[in-house]
C-alpha cells in the first residue's frame, strides 16, 4: 500500500530526528493521526480511512494497545459513514477489548464524539445484531483486529 505524501514526509522527518528507531513509528503515528481525524470530521472519509490504515500499523508495531484501540474506533466511525454499521460494531468490539487488556480507558476528550457515533449505530442496528457484531469483534487478537481493520 502506498503511503500518503504527508505520511512519507512525517516518516522522513522523524527518521532524521530519531535515527530510524521504533520511536520513529510512534512519532509518525502521533503526528499523522490528527490529519486523519480532521479529514474524517470534514467528510473526507476515504482519505481519512487511508491515513488510519497507515497509522494503525505504526501503533501496532509500537505495541501501544490504547492507540491501536483509538485507530480502530476511528476506522469504525468511517465504516458507519460509509453505511457499514455491522463493521463499525465489530471494530468497536475489538477496540473495547484492547482498551480492557491495556487497562487504558478512553480519554474523556474522546468520549463525546464516541458516544454520538455509538448513538447513530444504535439507530441503525437492532440490539441482537449489534450485540453479535460487537461480541465477534472482541474475539480476535490485536493482530487479527488490525488485519480486519485495514482490509476494509
Amino acid at each position: 500500500m502506498t503511503k500518503s505524501f504527508y505520511h512519507q514526509t512525517v516518516m522522513s522527518r522523524t527518521r532524521a530526528v530519531n535515527g530510524g528507531s521504533r520511536r520513529e513509528l510512534r512519532a509518525s503515528s502521533e503526528v499523522a493521526g490528527e490529519p486523519a481525524h480532521s479529514l474524517r470530521r470534514a467528510g473526507a472519509t476515504d482519505e481519512a480511512e487511508a491515513e488510519y490504515r497507515q497509522t494503525i500499523r505504526g501503533w501496532r508495531h509500537s505495541g501501544n494497545r490504547a492507540a491501536v484501540a483509538n485507530q480502530l474506533e476511528s476506522l469504525a466511525f468511517t465504516a458507519l459513514a460509509k453505511g457499514d454499521a455491522v463493521r463499525m460494531a465489530r471494530l468497536l468490539g475489538a477496540a473495547e477489548a484492547l482498551r480492557e487488556v491495556a487497562g487504558d480507558p478512553m480519554p474523556a476528550s474522546e468520549r463525546g464524539e464516541y458516544d454520538a457515533e455509538v448513538a447513530r449505530l444504535h439507530a441503525q442496528l437492532d440490539p441482537q445484531t449489534l450485540n453479535d457484531a460487537r461480541t465477534h469483534g472482541r474475539a480476535p487478537s490485536m493482530e487479527d483486529a488490525v488485519t480486519f481493520a485495514v482490509s476494509g
